[in-house]
């Protein structure tokens, strides 16, 4: 059986066998693809990802690092794109927060922030990030704990759309 192959996505998708050809111009599917979700090759983890110097800091090697900013009066969690764009942010200094917090910068504010935080990424569909911080403390433990709670992973998971052995020629 003689296959083809879509020209746009040769390398990530499956080739076509000729018989599908038919069924293209049968049903008016489109023999190329077009990708309107930029996401997408990150959601599958096949993305270029930067990776910088094994040391180096801040760090390069993510799609999407979460961190938390603790100032003298108030309290910034962020979500940044390896494009260096912030994506999602969460901060006391929103109206809306600050009416329900007796202080902006105390183990309630961080734990709030935390879990609207989370709730925002989930809204956007952003599931998995590293957690880089340069703070530490008993503050810092209890919006993990929300993160968490929340439901998203603090580290990149990577899923393979197939299986290892599935990939290349196999010449055995």
């Amino acid at each position: 059986m003689q296959v083809r192959s879509i020209s746009c996505c040769a390398r990530f998708c499956r080739p076509l066998p000729v018989s599908a050809k038919d069924d293209i111009m049968k049903y008016g599917i489109s023999n190329e693809f077009v990708n309107r979700n930029p996401r997408n090759l990150e959601m599958i983890g096949i993305a270029y990802k930067r990776r910088g110097w094994q040391f180096q800091a801040p760090r390069k090697d993510f799609y999407h690092r979460l961190s938390i900013e603790r100032e003298r009066k108030h309290t910034t969690a962020t979500l940044i794109h390896t494009s260096g764009h912030t994506v999602v942010t969460a901060s006391t200094r929103e109206p809306s927060l600050a009416q329900h917090l007796k202080s902006m910068t105390d183990l309630n504010a961080c734990f709030n922030i935390g879990r609207v935080i989370a709730h925002r990424c989930h809204q956007i569909g952003i599931d998995s990030m590293i957690f880089d911080t340069d703070a530490r403390g008993e503050s810092i433990d209890k919006f993990k704990e929300a993160v968490l709670e929340g439901g998203l992973v603090l580290e990149e998971v990577v899923e393979r759309p197939y299986a290892e052995d599935e990939v290349g020629t196999d010449y055995y």
